[in-house]
């Protein structure tokens, strides 16, 4: 869209030029007036979800950088820019963090509730070891997140040539784990619905009168394998 903006601007600058004639080129300017009212309404909607601008913001070429640059004229965007991005990734920390709390093993938490001293204020005592040692290890979390993105953003390089940036991702998951995990799921949100029109049809073909019990899980298994063999990801 900031393309569509600035071929607009050029469009409408070479339509103003004192020597055209105005009655000639007015329909032009009706059109391009036009396309800006329907451009900035779609502004507008990516602004609703910080998906856009995570995207932006996880393409190692561009960047935070990305908005300083083409933003510069609206400083109040590229803050709201910053904070959602800052939040979504937020998000993601704490579904991460839940997600490695609930596979820890039981065994080893009893474990370690056994090997602690008996005493008469055990219980108030072990209140507060698992109390300070989950504030402790979530405190810590957080400064390993926040170091996480810092040293992404600031390790921006003004040459860098990115031909794939999910292959870049998935050489770098372990270093920026968070945000790997952030790129593999908004990088393969496709950018048209054409695919999903064929999955469609697709099952539409796959459920006839004779299968029309087939369960939603099987339903997709089957359209998934058919998609993997055509692209030849699987024998």
């Amino acid at each position: 869209m900031n393309f569509m903006s600035d071929i607009l601007g050029k469009a409408q600058e070479e339509v103003n030029e004192p020597q055209v004639d105005l009655k000639k080129t007015e329909h032009f300017n009706t059109g391009i007036n036009t396309a800006w009212l329907k451009l900035e309404k779609y502004f507008k909607l990516v602004n609703r979800s910080p998906l856009y601008t995570a995207a932006i913001v996880l393409h190692p070429a561009w960047r935070l950088e990305y908005f300083e640059d083409k933003w510069a004229e609206h400083p109040d965007w590229i803050k709201t820019a910053k904070k959602t991005f800052k939040a979504l990734f937020l998000k993601y920390s704490e579904k991460n963090a839940s997600a490695n709390m609930a596979v820890e093993p039981a065994a080893a938490h009893n474990e370690s509730q056994s090997s602690k001293p008996k005493s008469t204020y055990l219980s108030y005592d072990g209140f507060s070891a698992d109390y300070l040692s989950r504030r402790c290890q979530k405190q810590k979390r957080k400064d390993v997140e926040s170091l996480e993105l810092d040293n992404y953003l600031k390790s921006f390089d003004h040459q860098l040539v990115i031909d794939s940036p999910l292959n870049w991702w998935k050489e770098r998951q372990t270093e920026f784990p968070t945000l790997a995990r952030m790129a593999f799921d908004l990088f393969s949100i496709p950018a048209m619905s054409s695919e999903v029109e064929r999955v469609f049809s697709s099952s539409k073909r796959l459920i006839t009168d004779d299968r029309n019990c087939l369960g939603s899980e099987v339903v997709e298994a089957s359209e998934t394998q058919k998609h993997w063999l055509k692209a030849d990801l699987v024998q």
